[in-house]
């Protein structure tokens, strides 16, 4: 890379990150019981989960609590 474009190599590295972003391949994300009893699962929303986090984690609660998926997932 350095020989492509030699002026990188004056610059300093402030940080770096690295991870795993959970996809499903149709970017839509799976919420709901598995088949493991008490088990539920709130996955593959890839890079949108943060923004999505509160309003999954809210669908979660009020499905672990009364037992039946919300009105907002059902038809899925």
């Amino acid at each position: 890379v350095l020989q492509l474009m030699p002026s990188l190599s004056k610059m300093k590295l402030l940080r770096q990150w690295a991870g795993l972003c959970d996809m499903t391949p149709d970017f839509g994300p799976i919420i709901g019981p598995t088949p493991v009893e008490g088990f539920y699962v709130d996955v593959g929303w890839g890079t949108y989960g943060f923004k999505a986090g509160p309003v999954a984690g809210e669908t979660v609660a009020e499905m672990v609590a009364t037992g039946t998926p919300p009105e907002l997932i059902e038809p899925f």
